[in-house]
């Protein structure tokens, strides 16, 4: 599958992690910017999520956190459970996007793809 900015590297990524499909480099802006579609690789601590993330009265974005690699030089991307995992209802395999559903209107698009949901630690919930 070819991914925006030519590249078709696979990485892995959690949640949280997910597995990057190219190395992310640099900062994110302070502004607007990080709701922008980015060249690869992309600026971490900047608009994404899970591309299941929707319903039919809305979608959701999140913040792509920071970059984390493990033992093997395997790198992904660390964020929270509600933006990579759906708060738990996310299957192992399913697509992270840059930029997040809600800065695009909803529009699923799989040239957006940076990553892989690989692991995550399931959030507990607290009873009323």
């Amino acid at each position: 599958m070819k991914r925006r900015g030519g590249s078709s590297h696979i990485i892995t990524a959690f949640a949280v992690l997910a597995v990057l499909f190219v190395p992310a480099l640099g900062r994110a802006d302070n502004g607007p910017l990080h709701q922008a579609a980015q060249a690869r690789p992309i600026q971490l601590g900047t608009s994404g999520g899970n591309i299941n993330d929707a319903s039919q009265l809305f979608c959701c974005t999140g913040t792509l956190g920071s970059l984390v690699q493990d033992g093997a030089g395997t790198q992904f991307i660390l964020s929270n459970n509600h933006v990579l995992a759906r708060t738990n209802k996310a299957s192992l395999g399913e697509e992270i996007i840059q930029p997040g559903l809600a800065d695009q209107n909803c529009v699923k698009d799989l040239l957006d793809v940076v990553a892989d949901l690989s692991a995550f630690k399931p959030t507990c919930r607290r009873s009323a």
